[in-house]
């Protein structure tokens, strides 16, 4: 069991009598940024006899190191710590001088190392695994043995077998593996989840979802090399977030069938990715990835017996990450754009409605009461260990050029 540490401010913060004198002995005998806390995940309280204030509460604080600092760290998962109440990232790893010279100016007086092997020495709660896809399962592996918690972007690993050897290590040493699929906190799955839920379709049947971003011209990226260590392709990239979100709004998968094709060029991996999903339930998911096509709209689609629901564009706070809008931003996540909705309500003509604002902030809301062990993971490993087996069925059927059954079904455990 790990020893979370505290900030005598947050402590003070839920005090209601800041100057009073165990206030003043709280501040004189602990160290000034941090406080040892019980061994424990659990947020919990300190009684000061004999004082003004007969209890002081206090909460963890969750010490981070950011390993990587290329697109997914700098502009996806450091602004999203930064936001996040109760972290304190206290290491960066990076190699290239160019990034860390990035690092120190987003994250001053924080250590920004080259080497994995140093680490360690910051003795953190959590890292962050936001490096090229070859380093996601070794730089788990020994965050997990180090007994540190892990969030990892997708894909987590190569294949199902290795993402639950993952989980299973995770276990042996009673720490988190949580997958980074944000994706489930964007304006427009969180609104198609509740329409869906809602009833107002009657049963979907068909579920349509589409991602990516043209780009014309080849970037000679690692995500675009045929090497299998390197895990390039749009099935374990676009595909992570497909999949893991038909899951969570159609239920079970029992088949599957794949196109994954190299179009821009014939020494690149797949650029274009389709697949089709059958459910437990019968219906299908249609769901496209690609970067080889200037048209990736509606970007979901839900046919029902009671009406459908159409979402044309992408949710902007990638957009806004990239553009160096901080999460904390007034109306960081309003969205311009609708859901168009047509059912009984509406004579069965399309109306638009707003979206619900996305949420990326709540990720790492969520991971702070994990690592506590106040509340579950906000992402299950176990449904990553689901998502890759569809993921390696389909690359199974676009390899074979025919449709592949999963026994028992693919199931989140929602």
């Amino acid at each position: 069991m790990r020893v979370l540490r505290y900030r005598s401010q947050d402590c003070e913060s839920l005090c209601g009598h800041l100057d009073s004198p165990s206030a003043k002995h709280f501040r004189d005998i602990h160290e000034p940024r941090l406080v040892q806390g019980l061994e424990s995940f659990k947020t919990g309280y300190l009684g000061l006899a004999g004082a003004q204030v007969s209890m002081l509460w206090f909460t963890a604080v969750v010490r981070t190191v950011l390993l990587g600092y290329g697109l997914a760290g700098r502009f996806f998962h450091g602004p999203l710590l930064r936001a996040a109440e109760h972290i304190d990232v206290v290491g960066v790893l990076t190699s290239n001088a160019e990034r860390a010279k990035h690092a120190g100016q987003d994250f001053p007086g924080v250590a920004v190392l080259p080497d994995l092997a140093d680490v360690w020495a910051l003795d953190p709660d959590l890292v962050v695994v936001a490096g090229p896809n070859v380093t996601h399962v070794p730089f788990t592996r020994a965050a997990l043995q180090h007994g540190v918690h892990v969030v990892v972007d997708k894909p987590v690993a190569a294949t199902a077998d290795e993402v639950a050897g993952l989980a299973a290590q995770a276990a042996q040493h009673s720490v988190h593996v949580i997958p980074f699929q944000n994706r489930r906190w964007d304006s427009d799955f969180l609104t198609m989840q509740s329409v869906m839920a809602s009833g107002r379709l009657g049963t979907v049947h068909r579920f349509e979802s589409r991602f990516g971003t043209f780009k014309p011209a080849l970037r000679g990226s690692w995500r675009e090399s045929v090497a299998p260590k390197e895990l390039g392709g749009n099935l374990y990239d676009l595909g992570s977030h497909l999949v893991d979100q038909a899951l969570q709004l159609m239920g079970p998968i029992t088949t599957v069938m794949a196109h994954a094709r190299s179009v821009r060029s014939s020494e690149i991996a797949d650029d274009d990715a389709v697949v089709l999903c059958t459910h437990a339930s019968g219906a299908i998911s249609y769901l496209v990835g690609s970067i080889a096509s200037a048209e990736n709209r509606p970007r979901m689609l839900a046919s029902g017996t009671g009406g459908s629901a159409r979402i044309e564009a992408m949710d902007s706070q990638e957009a806004r990450l990239r553009a160096g809008v901080e999460p904390d931003a007034a109306a960081w996540s309003v969205e311009e754009h609708s859901i168009f909705i047509s059912d009984e309500a509406s004579d069965y003509r399309e109306r638009p409605e707003p979206l619900i604002p996305g949420r990326w902030t709540d990720f790492y809301a969520a991971v702070c009461t994990a690592v506590r062990g106040s509340t579950p993971p906000p992402v299950d490993i176990a449904d990553a260990v689901q998502s890759a087996r569809v993921l390696d069925a389909a690359r199974t059927s676009a390899a074979l050029g025919q449709s592949v059954s999963l026994d028992p079904p693919a199931a989140h455990s929602v």
